[in-house]
C-alpha cells in the first residue's frame, strides 16, 4: 500500500493546464484531508460512481439540517458537509489512482453512470442547498424575503452553468468541425484570467460556498448569505451571457458565411432524390415530421392514397447500402465485437426466441433457411438448435458478419439482397426466407420482395417483423429514423404483400420486440382476412396516431427540461437514458470504477 505522500503523487490531476488548476484555499484545505479518506477507502471495493453517491447523499442530508433552527444542529450541519466534500474529493482521487477514465472518456466509452453522477454531484448539489436554508430561515422568522432569495441564488447558478455547458459544447462543436481536437487542455488554455473567474473561483465555486456559510451561521446571518448569492450568481449569469455573446461572434468570424450556415445548421451534404410512394406509386403525399434520429433534418411523408409514411426525399440506394455496411451500428456505438457479446446473452436472445416460437409451426427438419439483413445470426443459430435445417445469411454490416462468423460459426452471404438474388443457383432454393426488422431500411420495398419470390421455393413462406406506426413506442423525431426509408401500418404492409403476390396467412399485432407488428406470408396465398389488417387504412388515421405519439411523449420531454433545464438538450438525453438503465439495470450500473 502506497503512503500518504505518494499517494498525494499519483491522485492529484496532472492532465489539466495551470489555468484550471484549482489552488484556492478551500481547495487545499479539502484536498489535504480527502487524501486521508483516500487511503482508507482504497481498501473497499467501492467504485469512484459509489462514492460520489455517497457524499452526494451526505451532502443533501448536511443542508436539510438547516431546516431546524438551532445553532447546535447547524453546527454539526457544516460538520457533515465538510466530510461530504472529501468524498467527492476521494472519489476523483481513487478513479484516478485506479486508472479510471474521467467525465470526458466515460461519454466515449458509454459510461452514463459517471457522465450523470458528476454533474449531479458538482452542479445540482450546490445550487439546491440554497432551498433548505432559505426554507429554514422562513419557517423561523416568518420573512419570506430568504426563501425568494433562495430560489433566485439556486436558479442563478443553475444558469450559470448551463451557460458554461453550452458554450462548451458550442466550442467542442467548432472544434470538431474544423477539424481540431477536443478535449480539457484545449478548453483549459483558452479560459481567460478574468475577474468574473477569480471571484467564481474564490467565491462561488461549491467548496467556498461552504466557508461563507460558517461565517453566515456563526454571526447568525444566513439570510445575508442568501442575498448575498443570490444577487452574486444572478449578476455573475448575466455577465457570462454577455461574455459568450461576444466570443461565439468572434469565433465564427473565420468562418465564410456558408460555412457558418453549414456548421450552424448541422447539415451534410447528402445525394437525394425526389420519389413516388413505394408502394402505390402515387405523388400524392403529406409532410408528418421534418426530424429523425432526434434532431436531424430528416422528412417523412404519408401518402394520401395508401397511408404508407416514407422519406421524401432520400437517399440513394447506394448510399443506404454505404450506410449499413459501416454507419449504422457506428451510430449507436458499437464499433467492436466487445460491445456486441453481452447483446447475444440476453435481450437479442430472448426477442429472437420469441420469433421462432411464432415460425414454429412452420419449421421442419430438411428446410433451407435464409435470413436477410441476419444481424449477428442469433435467430439462425436458435433455429438450427430447433430443427436439423441448412441456415444461410445475406448481410450487409462488417461487424454483423464478424460477429456470426466468429461467435455462431456462420457462412454469411456479404452483399444486399438484389447482389444474392442475381445468383441463378439460389433461385427457388428456400422453404423460409425471414427479413427480421429489415424492409423498413430498403427504399424499394417492392422490388425487395419480388427479389424474394425469386429465391423462394414453390411452397417456400415469408417472414417479416417491422415497426408499427400506429404503436410508437418513442416520439416521432425518435420513432423516425434515417435507417429507415418506410414506416407501415398493419393496411400499408399488406398492400404491399399483396402488390408483390404474396398473402398473408398469420399476423401477430404485438411482436417481442415493443412497438412491432409480425407476419408469415406466401407466394399466391390464400389471405386471412382480419379487421386488424384494415388499420392505418386511412391516411388521417395514421396522422392522428402520430400526433397522439407526439402529445403523449411531450409531458415526459417538458418534465426532464423543467427539473434539467440547466444542462445543453444533449446532456439532458443522456441523463433521461440514465433513467431507463437505471430502471432496468438497478444500482449494478453504479458497481464500475
Amino acid at each position: 500500500m502506497h503512503s500518504i505522500k505518494e499517494l498525494k503523487i499519483i491522485c492529484r490531476k496532472k492532465d489539466k493546464p495551470a489555468a484550471w488548476q484549482l489552488d484556492h484555499w478551500g481547495e487545499r484545505i479539502n484536498r489535504a484531508c480527502s487524501v486521508y479518506l483516500t487511503w482508507i477507502l482504497l481498501n473497499t471495493p467501492l467504485s469512484p460512481n459509489q462514492i460520489t453517491m455517497i457524499g452526494t447523499i451526505l451532502t443533501i442530508g448536511g443542508f436539510s439540517l438547516f431546516l431546524i433552527n438551532n445553532f447546535t444542529v447547524h453546527i454539526i450541519a457544516l460538520f457533515v458537509i465538510f466530510f461530504s466534500f472529501l468524498w467527492d474529493a476521494s472519489d476523483g482521487e481513487i478513479a484516478r489512482y485506479r486508472r479510471a477514465k474521467g467525465l470526458l472518456s466515460a461519454e466515449k466509452t458509454g459510461d452514463l453512470g459517471a457522465v450523470y453522477v458528476e454533474p449531479v454531484s458538482h452542479d445540482i448539489q450546490y445550487a439546491f442547498m440554497f432551498l433548505p436554508i432559505g426554507l429554514g430561515v422562513f419557517l423561523a422568522s416568518g420573512n419570506a424575503w430568504p426563501l425568494i432569495a433562495a430560489f433566485v441564488a439556486t436558479s442563478g447558478k443553475l444558469l450559470f452553468r448551463l451557460a458554461e455547458c453550452r458554450f462548451d459544447a458550442f466550442k467542442r462543436s467548432l472544434a470538431e468541425a474544423r477539424g481540431e481536437s477536443v478535449g480539457w487542455v484545449q478548453q483549459g488554455a483558452a479560459q481567460p484570467a478574468t475577474l468574473a473567474y477569480f471571484l467564481y473561483m474564490h467565491i462561488f465555486i461549491g467548496s467556498m460556498t461552504f466557508y461563507f456559510l460558517i461565517i453566515a451561521v456563526i454571526l447568525h446571518r444566513l439570510d445575508y448569505f442568501l442575498y448575498f448569492y443570490a444577487g452574486g450568481f444572478t449578476a455573475l449569469w448575466l455577465y457570462k451571457m454577455w461574455r459568450q455573446r461576444r466570443k461565439i461572434g468572434k469565433l465564427l468570424s473565420d468562418y465564410t458565411g456558408e460555412e457558418q450556415q453549414n456548421f450552424l445548421s448541422n447539415s451534410k451534404a447528402e445525394q437525394l432524390e425526389y420519389v413516388v410512394c413505394p408502394v402505390c406509386k402515387r405523388d400524392d403525399a403529406l409532410v408528418v415530421s421534418r426530424k429523425a434520429n432526434l434532431n436531424k433534418d430528416w422528412t417523412n411523408v404519408i401518402c394520401k392514397n395508401c397511408a404508407l409514411v416514407y422519406v421524401n426525399p432520400r437517399p440513394t440506394k447506394i448510399t443506404y447500402d454505404e450506410f449499413h455496411k459501416y454507419d449504422f451500428l457506428a451510430g449507436k456505438n458499437v464499433t467492436k465485437i466487445e460491445h456486441v457479446l453481452p447483446k447475444l446473452k440476453a435481450r437479442d436472445r430472448s426477442i429472437k426466441e420469441s420469433i421462432a416460437n411464432f415460425l414454429s409451426d412452420y419449421l421442419k427438419d430438411g428446410q433451407t433457411v435464409l435470413d436477410i439483413g441476419c444481424g449477428y445470426g442469433t435467430l439462425l443459430d436458435i433455429l438450427r438448435n430447433k430443427k436439423r435445417i441448412s441456415v444461410y445469411g445475406v448481410e450487409l454490416g462488417e461487424l454483423d458478419i464478424e460477429v456470426a462468423e466468429k461467435y455462431y460459426g456462420l457462412k454469411i452471404f456479404r452483399g444486399s439482397l438484389d447482389a444474392f438474388a442475381a445468383d441463378l443457383n439460389n433461385h427457388g432454393k428456400f422453404d423460409l426466407v425471414i427479413m427480421n426488422h429489415v424492409l423498413e431500411h430498403l427504399p424499394d420495398p417492392l422490388e425487395a420482395l419480388r427479389q424474394v419470390k425469386k429465391i423462394l421455393s414453390p411452397e417456400g413462406l415469408l417472414y417479416i417483423g417491422l415497426p408499427n406506426i400506429l404503436n410508437m413506442k418513442n416520439r416521432p423525431e425518435v420513432f423516425f429514423h434515417i435507417a429507415h426509408a418506410t414506416n407501415f401500418s398493419p393496411h400499408s404492409l399488406k398492400l404491399l404483400l399483396h402488390s408483390a403476390g404474396f398473402g398473408i396467412i398469420k399476423f401477430n399485432l404485438e411482436a417481442a420486440l415493443p412497438g412491432g407488428m409480425e407476419l408469415v406470408a406466401g407466394p399466391g396465398a390464400a389471405a386471412i382476412d382480419e379487421l386488424i389488417l384494415n388499420l392505418g387504412r386511412d391516411y388521417r388515421e395514421v396522422i392522428a396516431h402520430i400526433e397522439k405519439a407526439r402529445k403523449k411523449f411531450r409531458f415526459l420531454r417538458g418534465a426532464r427540461t423543467a427539473v434539467l433545464f440547466f444542462l445543453p438538450e444533449h446532456m439532458r438525453i443522456k441523463a433521461g437514458r440514465l433513467v431507463f438503465l437505471f430502471l432496468k439495470n438497478g444500482w449494478r450500473m453504479f458497481g464500475r470504477s
